[in-house]
């Protein structure tokens, strides 16, 4: 059996007493034959950089120390020691999890006044020191009042004697985003409805200036009726702090999840939830986890920034413009990301909605063709009006140029059959005339013979006169068959 807690806290004084003046060379050798076992060793090497104010730990990378602590559980005892043990108004019945911040039990109330489970995280870092205890109270009571339903409530939280520090927190009976996902066998839009949600979260804890730092499946739970439940949201800040960075060396982040400014030191901002929020987009939609090779081969031939997730280099397995929400969420520089999970959230609401997404650059065509799919039926209708309108159009025009065309033949008879009617009265009056005038420069009471008034009628036709030849050919014409007809009769 793991001795008690306040034991170990004695040991590890001891053994930092004990070695904490010795030379870096002799103290490796001394640490590997009195503190054999890995939390302790781990938990006592913080000790000693701290004290040293080092920045590496003696002889390991962190990226070993986040394997190890993955794989050899929290430091110091044994979680299933400290079931029974009681934390504040509730008594710790179960192992729930562990990982690199510390270890999660299950917990009901002991205190006899009602019936309440709750989630009681044990931190790994140890409080030692007055200015910690107080920053931790402060931080603390910023995250009490962080309420939000999609945000597992933070209930309580305090210091053991043994400078363990404790948050009790809602118990949330749910599953890991992307394993709900997975057996719910979710299509990529209902994914993304659920990304949406997660991004409002988000986004609410954003307006309180709350920045969670470590986003990734585990820390966000879908329960069975389909509620999305964030996990953790601050710990990180409380582990980790501009103020405190000397008492702990491991880095409170998850590799794959991580923001380049968290590996590099840099100052963290609502950014650095975006490129966590990017990455487990991608891995929504694709169903692949952040491709992050074992830190313990890259430890010493690659800085600790090679941990971060690759992503982006598989985008090909993305939609386009969730390719390009994907890249812009992840990008390297904070400045170029989203400015908050607000407006991550609104652009897949964009996307989903078949609208222009803003990671898109501008581009007249782009908006169209969005602008078409997204209302596409109204564009199917409006096309069918104006083609309609324009055939009707063309009808119109083809009657009006017909209508026109009959007008002017109309036109043209009507002149064809006035010159006809003027030509005849012509003809008429020019054989009037020739009888008329037949008997002049005979004696008087001669007639001339029918001989003579032909002769003198094509002599007047064929003469130059006003009249056209049209109408001289008529006149010719009818003499002609005056002519012909006397000639039968004879």
């Amino acid at each position: 059996m793991n001795p008690p807690p306040s034991t170990t806290y004695a040991r590890l004084r001891a053994l930092f007493e004990q070695c904490a003046d010795m030379a870096p060379g002799e103290r490796a050798d001394w640490l590997d034959r009195h503190a054999a076992d890995t939390g302790l060793r781990i938990e006592l090497e913080l000790m000693l950089a701290a004290d040293a104010h080092q920045t590496p730990l003696l002889r390991h990378h962190p990226a070993d120390l986040v394997d190890r602590l993955d794989a050899d559980g929290s430091v110091g005892d044994e979680p299933p020691s400290l079931v029974g043990r009681r934390y504040g108004a509730f008594r710790l019945t179960g192992l729930l999890g562990r990982g690199g911040q510390g270890v999660v039990y299950r917990a009901e109330r002991a205190d006899g006044e009602f019936v309440q489970a709750v989630a009681v995280k044990l931190l790994n870092q140890g409080i030692h020191d007055p200015q910690q205890h107080r920053r931790f109270r402060r931080e603390r009571e910023i995250l009490a009042r962080l309420e939000h339903p999609g945000v597992a409530r933070l209930i309580d939280g305090g210091v053991s004697d043994e400078g363990v520090p404790y948050l009790i927190m809602d118990f949330v009976d749910g599953e890991p985003i992307d394993q709900w996902c997975a057996h719910q066998a979710l299509g990529t839009d209902a994914r993304l409805a659920l990304f949406e949600r997660l991004c409002t979260i988000v986004a609410a804890a954003h307006r309180a200036l709350i920045v969670h730092r470590d986003l990734k499946p585990s820390n966000v739970l879908v329960t069975r009726t389909g509620e999305v439940k964030v996990l953790d949201f601050g710990i990180a800040h409380l582990l980790d702090d501009e103020h405190a960075q000397a008492g702990t060396l491991v880095p409170m982040m998850t590799p794959g999840y991580c923001a380049p400014e968290q590996v590099d030191g840099r100052p963290i901002t609502l950014a650095t939830d975006v490129h966590a929020l990017g990455v487990l987009l991608r891995q929504l939609v694709t169903g692949e986890p952040p491709r992050v090779e074992s830190a313990q081969a890259h430890a010493r031939t690659q800085p600790l920034a090679s941990l971060v997730a690759e992503v982006g280099r598989h985008d090909g397995a993305l939609a386009p413009e969730l390719g390009w929400i994907v890249a812009k969420a992840t990008a390297s520089e904070p400045e170029r990301r989203y400015r908050d999970a607000l407006e991550l959230g609104d652009d897949v609401a964009r996307f989903r909605g078949a609208r222009p997404v803003l990671a898109h650059p501008p581009s007249t065509f782009y908006s169209m063709r969005k602008f078409v799919r997204r209302h596409r039926g109204g564009v199917v209708v409006t096309l069918a009006l104006v083609l309609g309108v324009l055939a009707s159009a063309g009808v119109a025009l083809w009657q009006a140029h017909e209508a026109r065309a009959q007008e002017a033949r109309a036109l043209r008879e009507a002149d064809r059959a006035k010159a006809a009617l003027e030509r005849a009265q012509a003809v008429r009056d020019f054989v009037v005339s020739v009888f008329e005038t037949g008997g002049a420069g005979l004696p008087p009471g001669q007639l001339p013979d029918t001989a003579t008034l032909l002769e003198r009628g094509r002599r007047a036709a064929l003469a130059r006169g006003t009249q056209s030849p049209e109408t001289r050919v008529e006149m010719l014409t009818v003499l002609g068959n005056i002519h012909l007809a006397l000639q039968r009769e004879n």
